[in-house]
């Protein structure tokens, strides 16, 4: 059969190259007929005919046009790919940089006003390099959080350490446990360390002007209002200050709106790193464990045995302590961030980041251990002298011990790279020779769906307050959030409908989600609510009441009274006993309190700071406990054993000479019809001696019940 045009094409182009004879075998066709139809394709120039030694050759003719289309194609693709490379490498800088970086090049000054210009860049970087050196010795903070309970050597911790024992660097604790128990963190967030950046900025930056008196014949205006916005980066701080400020010179005058400046520190590497080692080290209780293991390896801290002898041993508990706070800085001291694992790792750090890890002896440390017998600790016989085994008793002796620790101490961690450090502290808990339980869980972040724009049930919410008269009232503008799950989602605010405050909306579906009321001058009320259906919630609001405060001291002795001496100072606390609310003062610094109305626990403690500091002398303490004889006497008669110890002197700049601790109600009608609220604290004592701070100490918990004790009055 005689193949068509196409067929034949299609073969030749599958051989490429192939004569006469197979195509005739093919196609089943004489060599005359191929000759034929090839001799046709060649005219149409589509094949080329080759004389290849006696025999016919075909072969397809190659498209010249479409050759070189096909490199026309790959030139232009080249150009392309050789233009765009030009334009990123071009362009690089600007593709990569940040919003500021960019803002930062197109700022334009005037010659004239570049020495004006560059005074204030070198300012702004001096300030915010200062507050970039205090947030990153103080544990992310400018301003310390505080802590309502006085530290005395019976309560050795507050919220903070305090390093140099002068409250000159206090570096506040990432995770502390309080003296009842409690499990704190104040791990500062970023947005918090820029905010607080910010302010230290604002607050610090006309000191370095110095009202620009370097600079003659300028004049300034308008420098007052200034906005500072911080970014804080891995390798360094965004200073952004807006302003309205205008400099005038020879008639020339120049808007400067926008301050730009880098500032070259580590703050942001330096803090996500110490977030990471500081979820190490709780995760896993890194630093309670090294703590057990030293109080099973060293003999020097005695915890549990059994052993062949007639000698029952003692220790005195204060040289434990001694000793136990040598071997735990020798220990932490040994503490390293590496990029291998042995026993002393803490997790990895860039190769490029210094880690120390530190306690010391200095610093406080608490030990309780059980049993203990007027501070002396000491071994139990398992053969006693009595009884069945009382002869067994004259040839073997048997003696066992086994004490219970609770520990607590700080330690700081600090983190350095290219000269700026970053440290934090946090306790180490051991409680019945245990790791601390972590409550408060990991700083883990759980990812979850942010559910704020998922509103889908219909919710009226009621807001209200009580007024002067006791009085329930409509309380509108009230700013209404709801909380599910990690999600705070704002929802609206309260208007007044036909005399009620009512915000009705769609809520986000969520099971015991917590709806949140708040507004300026009221206490925060919340309601935990699931909105799967369709609800109704009202929320009281109590109103506060500004009050002044008055403190009088009161002689626990005698009972007579008088005003606070001016090296004396109380912190009063009032915790709400129904209402999640409390507030705390110092006094004389703040005088007055903002309080709603019910029953408070409210707590006083009276301190003294004594120029000349308060001198606590040593002392030397003997200390015995009777123990039966060794040997064939032991059946009959005990022996007297005794320590002498002798405790160290030391300084307090202060120290609590009194206080109290108390319940009292107070009543709307009263609360809002009087200015000011008179507390009276108890005065104890100066204390001289460690004795005597222990019992004062005590006896502000106890205070209450004396005779002189006067409860507050309201005028």
């Amino acid at each position: 059969m005689i193949p068509t045009q196409e067929q034949l094409m299609k073969f030749i182009r599958s051989k490429n190259f192939i004569n006469f004879s197979i195509i005739a075998k093919h196609f089943n066709i004489k060599n005359t007929t191929v000759s034929d139809l090839v001799k046709d394709l060649e005219e149409k120039k589509l094949v080329d005919i080759i004389d290849a030694g006696g025999s016919k050759m075909v072969q397809v003719r190659e498209n010249k046009m479409k050759k070189r289309g096909q490199v026309s194609v790959y030139i232009i693709l080249g150009l392309v790919v050789l233009i765009t490379t030009v334009l990123l490498f071009s362009f690089r800088n600007y593709i990569f940089k940040s919003q500021f970086e960019r803002e930062l090049e197109s700022i334009e000054i005037l010659e004239e006003f570049k020495p004006v210009k560059n005074y204030l860049d070198s300012c702004v970087s001096q300030v915010a390099l200062e507050g970039a050196q205090i947030l990153g010795s103080q544990g992310g903070y400018i301003e310390l959080p505080q802590e309502n309970v006085p530290v005395n050597p019976n309560a050795p911790f507050s919220n903070k350490l305090d390093v140099f024992r002068n409250n000159g660097l206090e570096v506040p604790y990432w995770f502390y446990e309080t003296g009842n128990g409690i499990q704190k963190q104040q791990i500062p967030t970023l947005n918090e360390m820029q905010d607080q950046l910010a302010v230290y900025i604002n607050s610090n930056l006309n000191d370095c002007l110095n009202n620009f008196t370097a600079f003659q014949g300028y004049d300034f205006s308008s420098f007052n209002n200034i906005e500072t916005e911080i970014e804080i980066r891995d390798e360094e701080i965004f200073v952004r200050i807006l302003s309205d400020m205008e400099i005038s010179k020879d008639g020339l005058t120049a808007k400067f709106d926008k301050f730009l400046i880098t500032v070259p520190v580590p703050l942001g590497k330096l803090y996500d790193t110490s977030l990471n080692l500081f979820e190490e080290s709780s995760r896993n209780n890194f630093f309670e464990e090294k703590t057990i293991d030293m109080m099973v390896l060293y003999d020097e801290i005695p915890l549990s045995k059994t052993e062949f002898s007639c000698d029952i041993k003692i220790w005195d508990e204060n040289q434990v302590k001694t000793d136990f706070k040598r071997i735990v800085n020798r220990n932490i001291g040994a503490v390293k961030t590496s990029q291998t694992t042995d026993y002393f790792t803490l997790g990895s750090v860039d190769k490029d980041i210094n880690s120390n890890f530190l306690y010391s002896e200095n610093w406080p440390f608490y030990m309780e251990v059980f049993p203990s017998d007027n501070g002396i600790l000491k071994g139990d016989e398992i053969i006693k002298k009595t009884g069945a085994l009382k002869a067994l008793s004259i040839f073997l002796c048997l003696n066992n011990y086994h004490f219970v620790y609770d520990v607590k101490y700080p330690i700081l961690i600090t983190l350095n790279k290219n000269n700026y450090n970053f440290q934090f502290a946090q306790m180490i808990v051991i409680d019945n020779n245990q790791p601390k339980e972590n409550i408060l869980g990991t700083l883990n972040p759980i990812e979850t769906v942010n559910i704020c724009d998922r509103k889908a049930t219909k919710t009226r919410v009621n807001t209200l307050t009580v007024n002067n008269n006791d009085v329930v009232v409509p309380l509108d503008n009230v700013l209404i959030s709801f909380k599910c799950l990690t999600n705070t989602c704002n929802i609206g605010e309260t208007s007044n409908e036909n005399g009620n405050a009512v915000l009705e909306e769609n809520f986000q579906q969520c099971l015991n989600g917590q709806i949140i009321a708040e507004k300026e001058g009221y206490n925060k009320a919340t309601s935990t609510i699931s909105t799967n259906q369709e609800s109704q919630v009202s929320l009281v609001l109590e109103p506060y009441y500004n009050k002044e405060i008055e403190i009088v001291v009161v002689d626990k002795s005698s009972g007579a009274t008088r005003e606070l001496r001016s090296n004396e100072k109380v912190l009063l606390t009032f915790d709400h006993l129904t209402e999640d609310y409390s507030e705390a003062i110092t006094y004389p610094e703040t005088k007055n309190i903002n309080l709603i109305s019910g029953d408070y626990a409210i707590t006083t403690y009276l301190s003294m700071n004594d120029p000349g500091k308060i001198t606590i002398d040593p002392e030397t303490v003997e200390k015995c406990v009777k123990v039966p004889k060794g040997g064939l006497l032991g059946l009959f008669f005990d022996e007297t054993k005794c320590i002498t110890t002798t405790l160290e002197g030391f300084n307090l700049e202060d120290v609590v000479v009194g206080g109290a601790v108390f319940e009292y109600g107070i009543d709307r009608i009263n609360l809002a019809n009087s200015d000011k609220i008179i507390i009276y604290t108890i005065f104890d004592m100066v204390p001289e001696n460690n004795d005597e701070i222990t019992l004062v100490y005590e006896g502000v918990s106890l205070n209450a019940d004396n005779i002189n004790f006067k409860y507050p009055e309201l005028k």
